[in-house]
């Protein structure tokens, strides 16, 4: 009986020792080739995973009998799975978003309706740094469950006025002409029988975007009431 325990012991401990060592040259393999929480996850779960592999044969030196621990372990995974379904359904996201990587640590993103600096992919939920400086958890299964939207990379997003301007001669070029110094394009989408609607377009930080909009806003109804000199007649 004792030399049975002492079987069990020795397998434990040396795959114990094996996860142990092979920890660091593992870590200094994946770090460079993976996003930092899928690497933390995967170090964390190394230990585990490996008593897991040397249990059977550690219960089948101590005699017990696999099939029935199976048999037990089998009907209690089946009920945790039912009482946590929601929290697995999450980590099912989670794996999805650290496998596909549709957005990265550090990224400017829109999703489920919050904008901000993604700072942590976990397997239950993403973090964001919003322009207000709030801390926002947006759980996984909502961050697959509606669109999103990844910015630039340089966060900057972009502001769209659409006007309709009256259907005369010079009116889109005097449009051009006043917001090309701020660095914006005009699009014509529309021709109507008397206006046509155009959208004017660039690219701004947020924390400028009420100013800046503000600013073309007042640009273009000048534009509209003084054309610009060299638009044609």
């Amino acid at each position: 009986m004792v030399w049975e325990w002492v079987r069990a012991a020795t397998i434990l401990g040396v795959t114990f020792a094996v996860a142990t060592w092979v920890r660091r040259p593992f870590r200094q393999f994946i770090t460079p080739r993976l996003e930092p929480t899928t690497a933390a996850f995967l170090l964390g779960a190394l230990r585990p995973v490996a008593l897991i592999v040397a249990l059977p044969p550690a219960l089948e030196a101590l005699g017990v009998s696999i099939s029935s621990v199976l048999a037990v372990l089998s009907t209690a995974g089946l009920a945790i799975a039912l009482a946590l379904r929601d929290a697995l359904s999450n980590v099912a996201s989670g794996a999805i978003l650290l496998t596909m990587r549709p957005f990265r640590v550090g990224d400017r993103v829109t999703v489920a309706g919050h904008t901000g600096i993604v700072q942590r992919l976990g397997f239950l939920m993403v973090e964001l740094d919003t322009d207000d400086g709030r801390r926002v958890s947006v759980m996984n299964d909502k961050v697959l469950a509606v669109p999103m939207e990844r910015h630039a990379a340089d966060g900057k997003v972009r502001l769209e006025l659409v006007v309709r301007v009256p259907r005369t001669p010079g009116c889109v070029t005097s449009v051009e002409a006043a917001v090309q110094p701020l660095g914006c394009d005009v699009v014509v989408q529309e021709v109507e029988a008397e206006r046509i609607r155009v959208a004017v377009r660039a690219m701004v930080h947020p924390s400028e975007f009420a100013e800046r909009q503000r600013q073309l806003w007042a640009t273009v109804e000048r534009a509209l009431v003084a054309p610009a000199p060299n638009a044609p007649a």
